[in-house]
């Protein structure tokens, strides 16, 4: 499988009277001796597991109910007995764990579970994810107050003392009268041949005699997500509100993408292309009607996928897609007019001048000849990142006899920020991908366009009665 750099996470903190000092890597807690006279020791064993470790923090701080914080920094006594948080990365099961420090460590595991606890940090700041509540300790007693959830759970408060039983205090479920979801971890072998994860989600009434359309949607490790609850929202940009498709009869499934030293695209293009070869093969996938959505950094991997395969009956890019690397690089930022050259010289590994047809490579802009893939792109005048990426590939598509089409909110940003706005996101999002992987009949605003002198006046959602193709 792909991987992600594996970095360090810091000081977790000092041992009161000693030169002991705790220190997190990528999945362990270490003890170390800093006059380095005593061998550095493991105390927690995660990476051989797959398991991520974290010291479970509280309103006082990030060092938890044992930590003393003096100057700035955190200590703990040398016999302290830490409750941690665990994350397994294999199967996305949260829960905790105690340490017991001193001349004999002891791990004991506690409770893991299919649900969401607290991830805190262990899912390295991915996009769009919930890492749920930190856990508050009663004052004088080993009692707990914390939140659970699961793809098919609501968040919901629950106590708990000494972290094995949880009782439950309140019964939120406001999906309880829906058909709502079901989440899936799928393993998948990507186009190279390594393997990768993804969360296929269902609706609840799954039927698997049926064919079913399929959007794809990713950014980078969503298969954290797994035990997340996806709030019934509006789509307010690409990232896809999953409830509304999924009851709506979609499958969604979240590709993870892992990045390498080649451009990011070609990384996409390997993931993408094998979830959607493992998806062609499930029966009750309708393989013809298969599309992808991506948001942000996940637009910008859209516009590389849709110069890249034409596996797809349509596809969803939303803001801050670049089109055109070079001038991605190079164009300051709407607002604090900071430039990305510097991040894009590290995705490609040369600089623009030691290798141009790098990326012009890189661009799909210069392959846009080369799409078949219906286009829906959202992208706002205000976006940080500049209009006219979206613009470039929105001209070169037109011109090239493409079909495509551009969505932009005057009063919106990254996402739509109004009701307003994102109801109409919505209903366009909806319609282009039930006209392309349901049948459904077009929309004017897909067969006949808007006018610019009739934005907000007219809305085109009618059916085109005439029969008119997009």
């Amino acid at each position: 499988m792909g991987r992600q750099p594996q970095l360090p996470r810091g000081i977790a903190g000092w041992l009161e009277g000693s030169n002991g000092l705790l220190v997190y890597d990528h999945y362990d807690i270490w003890q170390l001796d800093i006059t380095g006279k005593k061998t550095a020791k493991n105390l927690t064993n995660g990476r051989k597991n797959n398991i991520r470790f974290m010291i479970t923090p509280d309103e006082t701080g990030e060092g938890g109910p044992c930590a003393m914080y003096k100057n700035g920094k955190t200590f703990f006594e040398s016999n302290s007995r830490l409750v941690l948080t665990a994350l397994n990365m294999e199967n996305k099961d949260n829960g905790f764990y105690t340490l017991s420090l001193g001349n004999k460590p002891l791990l004991e595991r506690l409770y893991m579970g299919p649900y969401m606890f607290y991830h805190g940090d262990l899912s390295y700041g991915q996009a769009r994810l919930n890492i749920g509540c930190k856990p508050l300790k009663a004052r004088d007693t080993d009692v707990w107050l914390l939140t659970r959830q699961s793809a098919t759970e609501a968040p919901n408060y629950y106590v708990t003392r000494g972290m094995k039983e949880f009782k439950r205090l309140t019964a939120l479920q406001p999906h309880k009268d829906y058909n709502w979801l079901q989440a899936e971890l799928i393993n998948f072998e990507q186009q190279d041949g390594s393997h990768s994860k993804g969360i296929l989600y269902k609706p609840e009434n799954f039927d698997s005699s049926k064919k079913y359309p399929v959007i794809i949607h990713y950014y980078t490790q969503y298969s954290l997500f797994l035990n997340q609850y996806q709030k019934f929202d509006y789509t307010e940009s690409a990232d896809i509100n999953i409830p509304w498709f999924v009851t709506r009869g979609y499958l969604i499934f979240m590709a993870d993408i892992y990045f390498n030293k080649d451009w990011a695209g070609d990384a996409a293009v390997n993931a993408v292309e094998g979830a959607a070869s493992w998806l062609a093969k499930q029966s009750y996938v309708d393989s013809t009607k298969m599309g992808i959505a991506g948001h942000s950094w996940g637009g910008t991997l859209t516009n590389y996928l849709v110069t890249h395969t034409n596996r797809f009956a349509a596809a969803f890019c939303g803001a801050a897609g670049a089109s055109d690397v070079i001038g991605r690089g190079l164009l300051p930022e709407r607002g604090d007019g900071s430039v990305n050259l510097k991040s894009y010289e590290s995705y490609l590994s040369q600089t623009i001048w030691e290798n141009s047809e790098k990326w012009i490579k890189a661009s799909p802009v210069m392959s846009a000849h080369k799409i078949t893939t219906p286009y829906l792109i959202y992208h706002c005048a205000i976006e940080g990142v500049p209009f006219q990426q979206a613009t470039e590939m929105f001209v070169a598509m037109r011109r090239l006899g493409k079909k495509v089409w551009l969505l932009q909110y005057d009063e919106s940003w990254h996402s739509t920020q109004n009701e307003r706005d994102s109801r109409d996101l919505t209903i366009r999002v909806t319609q282009f991908f039930d006209h392309y992987l349901k049948g459904a009949h077009a929309p004017v605003w897909m067969t006949r366009g808007i006018r610019a002198q009739f934005k907000g006046i007219e809305t085109g959602y009618e059916i085109d009665e005439s029969g008119r193709l997009p």
